[in-house]
């Protein structure tokens, strides 16, 4: 055989070679196969980018259908249970998954799955608050007296549950309350339940909408203590709570019913504002 003809022939089959070999490729790229989540939660986005819309979540070692590798295999087109793209590392094969759940007692996956917005099981902490002026109505006055601005202290402690609920108690303590009018100033002592639910379902924060329903005391030299039913709406916003301790938190207090021997003594809600740390 001639030199010409080898030098053709190898050309040839590095060709035929070449489209073999892309056309292989790209099967690989496209086939179906089956993976599952690792991460606690995992975002599916409408294109193979950070920056594109969110259209859906997967959470702890849910199954996955991958049919496509895009940008070099960093993400990953999936079909089922949600359309979409999701980045590949977060993502381990079924001989990974049980590998993991060998490793990983029944417990910890129970935790894992209750992760359902990448915070804590337990929520609690201490808030720093600015209690609003407003009006309180003393029924044997027949009128209402305002109510100074004074600071609150309040401490927390909700447990989480997977639908996004929440189910604790707290305690607060206002060292100083006053109102215009009387020459005394009190404290005020309250503690209750709470119920309360998640409303971002975003990775990195927490906001929980709640209502707090409890036993409420204020006491002050000079008159009989006032005893009474608070019903309390409040929210809270932790921006990242599984690295910062750091908590946004306002609501209002009300006083539906209540007083003493004297005078029934009611209020309608009043604000506060202010900030908190988790523990």
């Amino acid at each position: 055989m001639s030199r010409l003809k080898v030098i053709l022939l190898s050309i040839l089959f590095f060709m035929v070679g070449a489209v073999f070999s892309d056309h292989i490729l790209a099967i690989s790229h496209k086939q179906v196969q089956f993976f599952y989540v690792k991460s606690t939660f995992l975002n599916v986005r409408a294109q193979a980018s950070t920056k594109s819309k969110k259209v859906g979540k997967l959470k702890y070692l849910q199954e996955v259908t991958v049919t496509e590798k895009v940008n070099n295999g960093k993400w990953w087109k999936i079909t089922k249970p949600i359309k979409g793209y999701v980045f590949a590392s977060y993502l381990i094969s079924a001989e990974q998954k049980k590998q993991l759940e060998g490793e990983t007692s029944e417990e910890e996956l129970s935790i894992k799955e209750e992760k359902m917005t990448g915070s804590k099981k337990i929520f609690s902490g201490f808030s720093i608050l600015y209690w609003l002026g407003g009006p309180v109505y003393v029924a044997e006055a027949k009128r209402s007296f305002d109510k100074e601005p004074n600071l609150m202290f309040k401490y927390f402690y909700d447990k989480m549950y997977p639908d996004g609920m929440t189910i604790g108690f707290f305690a607060q303590y206002a060292p100083s309350v006053k109102v215009v009018d009387f020459n005394d100033s009190g404290t005020m002592k309250e503690f209750g339940v709470a119920y309360k639910f998640s409303v971002d379902n975003d990775k990195n924060r927490l906001m929980l909408i709640g209502i707090n329903l409890g036993y409420r005391m204020v006491e002050a030299s000079g008159m009989d203590t006032i005893q009474g039913f608070g019903l309390n709406g409040s929210f809270q916003l932790a921006p990242d709570p599984d690295n910062s301790k750091f908590l946004i938190e306002g609501g209002f207090l009300s006083q539906p019913a209540g007083g003493n021997e004297d005078s029934s003594v009611t209020w309608e809600p009043i604000a506060y504002l202010g900030i908190g740390f988790l523990l």
